[in-house]
């Protein structure tokens, strides 16, 4: 039964953090990647941008999403849509890229 509940929760969480969020007055279209419990984002560069007109703006492979929102470089917004912390890998957090357009 404990079981049953933790899944529920779980997937209730990952579908918060797959509503996405606002980064900044021009980030305004932003998800996050990669699912808890092992969040498998791939290793990129932020800046990298793909065919979805995305670009890669923040990643917790060397800092916390705590870290980065303690530190000014995550809105609100875009820290309370992480979700469920990673037991391992990470996620990364891709906008749209408002220059595609």
């Amino acid at each position: 039964m404990h079981l049953k509940a933790f899944l529920i929760s779980l997937s209730l969480v990952s579908y918060a953090a797959s509503m996405g969020c606002e980064l900044n007055s021009v980030r305004l279209d932003c998800v996050w990647e990669g699912t808890a419990p092992s969040c498998n984002a791939e290793n990129l560069a932020t800046s990298t941008t793909r065919g979805d007109g995305r670009i890669l703006v923040r990643s917790t492979a060397d800092r916390s999403v705590q870290s980065l929102f303690d530190n000014g470089y995550l809105s609100e917004d875009c820290y309370n849509a992480y979700g469920a912390t990673c037991w391992s890998g990470h996620k990364s957090l891709w906008c749209r890229d408002p220059t595609a357009e």
